[in-house]
């Protein structure tokens, strides 16, 4: 492991699902540029149920997929931890995977433009050069981060704790393991 690593935390089962190949796509409401290998790191909170929060569609992936069982409980709710790593290949809005969350497109109201500047001191219509109501979300997109190649670690990287957006993660230097100079 390089001395200093991107890393995202991500809710759980969200982030067991990235790691083990399941979850193509992570839904974030910022878009980003970046491309390449990140550490995905299990949030401290995690749901009571994964049934819950997944729709009919995603239970059934899982289900099918076959790399979460009863076994798996523990990796599935680890929190405060890094499990493993995805590359991030692609940022896009409105992606045909199961997994992404879809992004309501607006309109003007008085020539039919689509709208997709989210900033309210913007919110004009470039065509018919109108002011919008600035009290409405005209575009308020979901980018849908595509994500290959993922690494479930055998054993989490424990009592890790996350950030917002991208952080760099350095690994503890265990001082039994560096050598003395004497």
């Amino acid at each position: 492991m390089n001395p200093i690593e991107k890393a995202l935390s991500i809710k759980q089962p969200w982030a067991y699902l990235i790691a083990a190949g399941i979850k193509d796509i992570e839904n974030r409401t910022w878009k980003t540029s970046y491309r390449g290998r990140v550490l995905i790191h299990a949030s401290a909170s995690a749901p009571k149920s994964i049934r819950a929060i997944l729709n009919a569609d995603q239970i059934d992936t899982v289900i099918k997929s076959r790399a979460y069982n009863d076994s798996d409980f523990a990796k599935v709710y680890v929190t405060g931890a890094i499990i493993g790593s995805v590359e991030i290949v692609d940022c896009v809005v409105n992606h045909t995977s199961i997994w992404a969350e879809k992004s309501l497109e607006s309109v003007c109201p008085i020539c039919g433009r689509k709208i997709t500047d989210t900033k309210p001191e913007r919110q004009w219509c470039p065509d018919c050069r109108r002011i919008l109501d600035k009290d409405v979300n005209y575009y308020n997109p979901v980018y849908n981060w595509v994500l290959a190649n993922p690494i479930l670690f055998d054993e989490p990287i424990l009592n890790v704790k996350g950030m917002l957006g991208f952080w760099n993660y350095t690994p503890e230097i265990n001082p039994n393991e560096v050598l003395s100079t004497k």
